[in-house]
């Protein structure tokens, strides 16, 4: 069977924020510190993954004939955390993904892979609106016999909100990307959404 790398961004972004310089009470200036991790407006610093979840449909046309893939992804024993810092992040640990796929009306299959001593590395850019562009990965999900190449490599983009208290990051990526190779058209979508409370 195929193994491809499907990507399935999830984060990064930085919120606006201003701050005025105060004076302390020897005279000297402070100014603000856009990489103050402990402040709870901001997506700087660690966050720890609390759940996964995704929902993929693939669609490989050959010679005009659609063969349609549907499937979900969950993450489970996550023990992941992603470091934040104003334009990259890194992303390490253990995590593993139960996927259940159906191909061409068949019964789902079910697996489950672990991938332990993970890196990730990235960089992102904040596009405003909530909402960062990536084009690398975070967690990197093989799934035998599913084509999702359309999205590897593709720009990723992704909607962010934090809790009222900073304490709870959520992503939300919806995307279709339509790709074709030596006459063969690959589809896919994508919509997941990933949840990270802050260290």
């Amino acid at each position: 069977m195929k193994k491809t790398s499907l990507l399935l961004l999830i984060f990064i972004s930085l919120t606006a924020f201003t701050c005025e310089n105060e004076a302390l009470d020897d005279g000297v200036e402070e100014t603000a510190n856009t990489n103050n991790t402990n402040n709870p407006g901001t997506l700087l610093g660690t966050w720890r993954a609390v759940s996964l979840e995704a929902d993929i449909q693939t669609t490989t046309t050959i010679l005009g004939i659609p063969i349609s893939t549907t499937g979900t992804i969950t993450g489970v024993d996550l023990d992941y955390t992603v470091t934040f810092t104003e334009n990259t992040y890194v992303a390490t640990g253990d995590y593993s993904i139960e996927s259940s796929f159906s191909i061409a009306g068949e019964a789902p299959t079910t697996t489950t892979q672990s991938l332990t001593d993970q890196t990730n590395s990235g960089n992102y850019e904040d596009v405003g609106n909530n909402t960062i562009v990536t084009n690398d990965p975070f967690f990197t999900i093989t799934t035998p016999g599913v084509d999702t190449s359309a999205i590897t490599g593709e720009p990723q983009q992704l909607t962010y909100q934090l809790s009222a208290d900073g304490q709870t990051l959520t992503f939300v990526q919806d995307q279709q990307e339509i790709q074709t190779q030596d006459g063969i058209e690959y589809s896919v979508d994508v919509s997941s959404v990933s949840v990270f409370s802050r260290e």
